[in-house]
């Protein structure tokens, strides 16, 4: 009997064990293909961690309503062949991962607003595609983008889920995650959070500089600083609008952002404050009083002292022998750990030692190795700067020259994100006109600002727009270095941004160039015949007859235009012209033995005349310059 009862366990056992049992298949059987394989204890190892479909559901071993590891162990005793050979061919599908599940906001003030991320992750052997990403309702929302795909072996992607309570009291909701996933279509993610009121005895408290001096800028040119709003206390500050009581001073919110805001206990956020002198201000200090309007108990209105000096345009004397200095297009990932440029040398006296730096935003620096210029000027390459640790953004560049000012060159950019920045369509390098038009391309639902001119602008292209042209305020007679940035309004705070390549485009006002009157009219017979006289001309000198040429070099920015006119031409032989040096002027004859002038006729004034005398030997007196009517001699 005891032997019997022995063999009745060992086959109750071999059943349970044996890879042939009917009921270990249908248990294990994943994919209900009528085996169980590799494919299927694959299959249920990447749903570990999931509610069982019902008591049915294969991947459950163990019966106990979660797919676990060790529904995978029990499962790969369980296998139809030795070694859990595959039987089917296997199928590559997308297995979706998400995390974290439940998603808790925890405690968040009534009427604000914040943000979390929630990763997807494609653990499969096929491309994941994301068709949608919803919320259950208020207060819970999705930030786009809700469509695109994971492909297998790519790093995860994460979507920002936001909580927004306008009214105190416990929220629970549903993120429903739509997909090709095999594992699981649609995917439930419980989210939660509590909106809370401030206790009676919490307050908001505003902090910002008392005071922003901008400075000294020339008449007409403006200047534009950041004043930064901080919520030093344990209530959201609400403030409702920032304003100056000088038009010289403008304050507004920067792209991407809006007045009035909302700021929760220990947030910031930067406000653009732009000073322009006005015309015909040189020589004077103007002042001003920025006004923040908030719900701060205490400090409402808040006040911030403005202040700049106006300088008339003078023309910068450079003391060191650069041309200009840029780097290579954009850093980027591929070329942050060694960033290389060029500098242009003017020619100098001796060679010159060098080097390059870049600096960030937030004030971080890197610099280049000690490179020489050649004495004969040129181009000089530099090279093996360590850029990568510095933020995206705008880099300020400057060469270093020993004991002379540093050389601020072009700014170079640094995008590392996959953000696309904004393509920009050609753009005239002058402008006589006050504002140029630059137009271009960006991805939808971004903010466009362009900065570098009189004053920063900005575009919003909605989610159908790409195209976009903006009109830019030029600083005056001066080399503008504009920098276009695309800002994504999709994602959460802080919004990831991209800029372009500079593009430089010079300001010339024509009114400007001239800064004097300058008139001109021919001498009379009388006048040069008494130079004669009294020996200020001697014909027969040849020291007196130079020709001279006078050059007049405008400095545009970095660059050199020359302007040269000769102020004399020669005329034929035995006479005195007035003018251009050709006909029309007074030519000498005898009526009687008086010479009898013929009356002057082209060019009297405002215009380039010349005298030119002939002696009888040939040579040529050149002329005889006025300035002002103090000088009227050759010599």
């Amino acid at each position: 009997m005891k032997a019997y009862r022995n063999q009745f366990f060992a086959w109750v056992l071999f059943c349970l064990l044996s890879p042939t049992s009917v009921l270990a298949a249908a248990v294990c059987d994943a994919d209900d293909d009528g085996d169980v394989d590799r494919n299927d204890v694959v299959q249920i190892a990447q749903a570990r961690n999931t509610p069982a479909t019902g008591p049915a559901d294969p991947r459950d071993a163990n019966g106990d309503g979660t797919i676990t590891i060790l529904d995978a162990r029990v499962c790969t005793f369980q296998c139809t062949l030795s070694r859990c050979a595959i039987i089917d061919p296997p199928v590559d599908v997308p297995i979706i991962d998400v995390s974290p599940n439940p998603l808790d906001f925890g405690d968040v003030f009534v009427g604000s607003s914040t943000s979390l991320p929630l990763g997807l992750e494609n653990t499969g052997s096929a491309t994941l595609s994301v068709s949608n990403i919803g919320s259950s309702g208020v207060p819970f929302s999705v930030f786009p983008p809700v469509v695109f795909d994971i492909a297998d072996g790519a790093a995860p992607r994460s979507v920002d889920i936001g909580f927004n309570p306008t009214a105190p009291g416990i929220f629970n909701g549903t993120i429903i995650i739509n997909s090709n996933a095999d594992n699981a279509d649609p995917v439930m993610i419980a989210v939660s959070g509590r909106g809370i009121e401030p206790a009676p005895a919490l307050e908001a408290d505003i902090d910002h500089w008392q005071a922003v001096d901008f400075g000294t800028i020339t008449e007409g040119g403006s200047v534009e600083q950041l004043l930064t709003v901080r919520n030093l206390g344990d209530a959201p500050l609400n403030v409702s609008d920032i304003s100056s009581d000088d038009a010289a001073f403008t304050a507004s919110a920067l792209p991407g952002d809006s007045i009035p805001f909302t700021l929760d206990p220990g947030a910031t956020q930067n406000i653009s404050l732009v000073f322009s002198a006005p015309l015909a201000s040189a020589g004077t200090t103007i002042a001003g009083n920025l006004t923040i309007t908030s719900n701060d108990p205490d400090e409402s209105p808040s006040t911030a002292l403005l202040s700049g000096d106006v300088i008339a345009p003078i023309a910068a004397l450079v003391n060191i022998p650069i041309l200009g200095a840029s780097v290579d297009d954009i850093i980027g990932n591929g070329n942050c750990s060694n960033v290389t440029g060029e500098v242009q040398f003017g020619q100098s006296s001796g060679v010159d030692t060098f080097n390059v730096t870049l600096m960030d935003q937030g004030g971080l620096s890197v610099s280049s190795g000690f490179f020489t210029s050649d004495a004969d000027g040129g181009m000089v390459s530099f090279s093996g700067i360590d850029a990568c640790g510095l933020d995206d953004g705008i880099l300020e560049l400057t060469v270093n020259l020993g004991s002379l000012n540093p050389y601020v060159g072009t700014p170079a950019i640094k995008n590392t994100s996959v953000f696309p920045a904004p393509v920009l369509d050609p753009v005239a390098a002058a402008s006589v006109l006050q504002t140029i038009e630059v137009c271009g391309t960006s991805r939808e639902d971004t903010t466009v600002k362009i900065a570098g001119g009189a004053n920063t602008v900005a575009i919003q292209l909605d989610n159908a727009t790409t195209d976009f042209c903006l009109d830019v305020p030029l600083r005056p007679n001066t080399e503008n270095t504009l920098i276009a940035t695309a800002i994504d309004d999709l994602a959460a705070a802080p919004k990831p941004a991209a800029s372009a390549s500079p593009i430089q485009v010079v300001h010339v006002d024509p009114a400007a160039i001239v800064i004097a009157e300058a008139t001109s009219r021919p001498l009379t017979v009388e006048e040069t015949e008494l130079l004669v006289q009294n020996g200020v001309i001697d014909l027969d000198d040849p020291s007196n007859f130079n020709v001279s040429m006078f050059t007049i070099v405008l400095t545009i920015g970095q660059f050199p235009v020359t302007v040269s006119q000769p102020v004399a031409v020669p005329t034929g032989t035995s006479s005195v012209s007035y003018g251009g040096g050709g006909g029309g002027g007074w030519t000498g004859g005898s009526t009687g033995g008086t010479s009898t002038p013929r009356p002057v006729t082209g060019c009297v004034t405002g215009c380039s005349n010349i005298v030119v005398i002939t002696t009888p030997s040939g040579q040529t007196s050149p002329g005889v310059i006025i300035l002002d009517g103090s000088i009227k001699t050759l010599k």
